[in-house]
């Protein structure tokens, strides 16, 4: 019950998070239409890509490293921190560098200032993603979904105003973006006492050189996994525009709306199985798994049934031509959904280079699906490509599951008869709290 507890927190400020990420998609989009929507997604894109790129894995070395408390966390914190923004500098200077000599491919009608925007929040955005992951492996919880909360709030509220009364159209959106992220750094620091003093900088290097040691065998995997998330997207606007990339990136919000309890439940699942011994957790990993994709396939069948009710609604006519990619992307990211348990779970085991091999294997069946279909087909091409990857990913990763611990698909997918007793009764505990003030 603390697990489901645990998720339900994350899922929680995940859900915040992901509500007003989507709530500023439809204030741009409502405001600016698709070639607006189209460039600030992008924009977007680029930061959180280089942070991912440029993190030399410390932050999966914290999860793992974190959770068994092996070092000094009022002296790691301080490092975190001032790494971060030092390293962020450097990555900021060099994506600003790639971004500009990309203008006329894959961020073609781009502005100069919104690439600026994009690239200004990067030091922040990295000194606060090892943060959060320092918080995240230590099961500190309650400050670690308090930031996301700050963050998505700042951010709704930033955009809603660049766009509204100061008229800063989607250069003031993007530079919103990236103050949104200033204020999270500074709640982190605030909720991390210890991370504004000055680091010990004798031991910093050791304790940077172990994490990375570990985390680097993840780091590759993640960089490639976000360009099967992402690559769609440029490559959609390198071939038809920022309008076009508008409309997917709006198709590819709503379908990775089933993600939020996969999500959730993947960062509290790390952490929980890195401080146990191995095997002692494999029939909690999979009856977790289970939920998860039951939840899952609910949740893409409410989608797809209202996606159209939904674009209209939320987006406009305009944006109505998603509808058709959603449904399409919506099967791969039921398949992705268990995928991402399955790499937690390898991650706190301390098996990261598995997720490497993964993506390794995955990649170019991506990239190869994306050049086919997205000339051919345009947005639809782009989500059969993605689906494509999706479903690749979680087959390779469940053949590496099974080849390293007694996990077997079935366990993993198909619910018990225990199960259903296990969900009525974890119901029965979470409903005086989830429907406090609800007249049923």
């Amino acid at each position: 019950m603390t697990f489901v507890v645990r998720v339900l927190g994350s899922l929680g400020a995940q859900l915040l998070l992901v509500i007003c990420g989507a709530a500023t998609t439809v204030i741009v989009a409502r405001l600016t239409g698709t070639h607006g929507a189209g460039a600030y997604s992008l924009a977007v894109q680029v930061g959180t890509l280089i942070v991912l790129g440029g993190g030399l894995g410390i932050d999966f070395g914290l999860i793992y490293f974190s959770a068994r408390d092996r070092m000094r966390q009022s002296e790691l914190a301080p490092v975190l921190v001032w790494f971060g923004l030092a390293w962020g500098v450097v990555l900021a200077a060099a994506g600003l560098v790639v971004a500009l000599a990309l203008r006329r491919s894959l961020l073609q009608g781009l502005d100069t200032t919104v690439i600026l925007a994009a690239i200004a929040a990067i030091p922040f955005m990295l000194a606060v993603r090892y943060l959060r992951y320092f918080m995240l492996g230590r099961n500190q919880l309650l400050p670690f979904n308090g930031v996301n909360v700050v963050l998505a709030l700042a951010w709704v509220m930033l955009v809603a105003i660049a766009l509204g009364p100061l008229h800063g159209g989607i250069s003031g959106a993007v530079w919103a973006y990236a103050a949104a992220n200033v204020i999270a750094f500074v709640a982190a620091l605030l909720l991390v006492p210890s991370a504004a003093t000055p680091p010990d900088l004798r031991r910093a290097v050791g304790m940077l050189r172990t994490l990375a040691a570990f985390g680097l065998r993840a780091q590759l995997s993640t960089v490639l996994q976000f360009l099967s998330y992402r690559l769609d997207l440029f490559i959609v606007n390198a071939v038809a525009g920022l309008g076009a990339a508008g409309i997917y990136s709006v198709a590819t919000l709503l379908a990775e709306a089933v993600w939020y309890i996969p999500n959730a439940v993947g960062l509290v699942l790390a952490p929980r199985v890195a401080a146990t011994a191995e095997g002692e957790d494999d029939d909690a990993t999979a009856a977790i798994c289970r939920a998860t994709m039951l939840l899952s396939v609910a949740g893409a069948a409410a989608i797809a049934l209202f996606a159209p009710l939904l674009v209209l609604l939320l987006f406009g006519r305009e944006f109505l031509p998603a509808v058709v990619p959603l449904w399409v992307l919506l099967p791969g990211v039921i398949a992705l959904g268990l995928d991402k348990p399955i790499a937690s779970y390898q991650l706190g085991r301390g098996r990261p280079q598995i997720s490497l091999y993964v993506a390794l294997i995955a990649t170019p069946i991506t990239i190869a699906a994306y050049l086919l279909l997205i000339p051919a087909y345009g947005i639809v091409g782009a989500a059969a490509g993605s689906t494509i990857s999706y479903i690749a990913t979680t087959a390779v990763d469940v053949i590496f599951l099974q080849r390293v611990s007694p996990l077997r698909l079935r366990n993993l997918v198909i619910p018990h008869r225990s199960d259903w007793a296990m969900y009525a009764s974890a119901w029965q505990r979470l409903r005086p709290a989830i429907t406090a003030g609800v007249p049923w």
